[in-house]
């Protein structure tokens, strides 16, 4: 962003109070289905988890399962991973939820990349939880959350669940100043940006730590001068 836009943006804000917003949302349902995109499922049977990006975990017997991800943030300094999934399905055998949270990027053709943590049924069988208490999660850094199912078989291939997090960990954007999702940022996101800063709206609130202030419009003037990758 060069300089006549960043001043545009900030003159446009200025005027714009430090409001209070409503907590952020963090429980979001999902559902994966036929038109979701695969992955070759890990397993969390022997993994290694550290608490930091260098976690491994062996390759699963289920290959193509379809696939469903979340981009994750923490407001402040947080030393615990704490993701549930919860399947909505009637029964184990028509959704058993698998997690799997990285850091940074997802390849799903090459998931021990930037792994985090993978888990089953830490949160009592179908349920996963991703949890660690010294996992060090950085306000700086981006996390992804990958669910599917344990398996690839027809019958629970395919399911509706709810994704809740915890300890801090707020659901969010690849790129924060791309309020559109079409993977650039321009002024169609300046016009979303303030039109939501004005109107108090929770969705202006970046950090998520419960008000609209000029924390956001710094956050928000630092995405949009980086760019989406």
């Amino acid at each position: 962003m060069n300089h006549a836009h960043s001043k545009l943006l900030t003159i446009a804000l200025a005027s714009a109070c430090a409001c209070s917003a409503a907590t952020a949302q963090d429980a979001r349902f999902g559902q994966v289905t036929a038109s979701s995109d695969t992955w070759d499922r890990l397993t969390a049977t022997g993994a290694s988890i550290t608490g930091a990006c260098n976690a491994s975990a062996n390759d699963s017997v289920n290959d193509g399962v379809p696939y469903e991800l979340y981009y994750i943030r923490t407001g402040d300094f947080s030393p615990i991973l704490d993701i549930r999934v919860y399947s909505l399905e009637p029964a184990p055998l028509d959704f058993d939820p698998f997690i799997a949270v990285y850091c940074d990027s997802f390849d799903p053709n090459f998931p021990n990349t930037n792994l985090l943590h993978v888990d089953d049924d830490s949160a009592g069988y179908p349920n996963a939880h991703a949890f660690f208490p010294f996992a060090g999660i950085d306000p700086n850094s981006l996390y992804i959350a990958v669910v599917s199912s344990y398996s690839n078989f027809p019958q629970s291939q395919y399911g509706n669940f709810e994704i809740s997090l915890g300890n801090g960990l707020y659901f969010s954007r690849r790129c924060l100043a791309d309020f559109n999702d079409d993977g650039e940022v321009d002024f169609v996101d300046v016009s979303l940006f303030i039109s939501l800063f004005t109107a108090m709206h929770p969705d202006a609130d970046l950090n998520y730590d419960g008000s609209t202030d000029f924390v956001d419009i710094s956050l928000f003037l630092s995405d949009y001068t980086a760019g989406c990758p």
